[in-house]
């Protein structure tokens, strides 16, 4: 459920990296999602549809390439329908890339939240390019590949890449 705002990444502006609290915190909360094996909190880490639809809004205001009122209103009406249950595919699926790389979640312990903020032209939002670091036991793992915008209310997750181990501890 991704948009994508911007052609290439050299129409992105990095601006800063660094683990500031409220960024901290919607890392943590992912993390938190899985640790829990909590579909209902992962899928609230994602936008509501009144959030999708100002998210679209911005870029439609912004005219992204491609994106017009009548393929907002498409999306929305799809998003109505199969939102909750392709996040919860989704929350599986992780699931699954972490039984399969060792990740034993009551074990996990949040390390660091880093990212990127990003600020795609020409919309005007700002969106996190990130990776949770965890371990478990001895074993470093990562979710990598996190995607964010930031929106009033907060953070809203758009995709997560991979749940991988960075290393075995030894």
């Amino acid at each position: 459920m991704a948009i994508t705002c911007c052609n290439t990444n050299a129409q992105m502006k990095k601006r800063t990296t660094g683990t500031a609290n409220r960024e901290t915190d919607f890392g943590k909360s992912i993390l938190h999602a899985f640790v829990q094996h909590d579909v209902d909190a992962f899928t609230a880490l994602y936008p509501t549809n009144a959030e999708y639809k100002t998210i679209l809004q911005a870029g439609l205001a912004a005219k992204a390439e491609g994106l017009t009122q009548q393929k907002i209103d498409e999306m929305l009406t799809k998003r109505n329908t199969e939102a909750a249950a392709a996040y919860a595919a989704l929350f599986k699926q992780y699931q699954a890339m972490a039984d399969s790389v060792g990740v034993k979640w009551s074990d996990a312990l949040f390390e660091k939240f880093d990212f990127n903020a990003v600020y795609p032209v020409p919309v005007k939002l700002k969106y996190l390019e990130a990776t949770i670091w965890f371990r478990c036991g001895k074993r470093h793992y990562a979710i990598d590949g996190i995607q964010a915008v930031e929106i009033a209310a907060g953070y809203r997750l758009q995709g997560i890449t991979n749940i991988l181990q960075v290393d075995d501890g030894d």
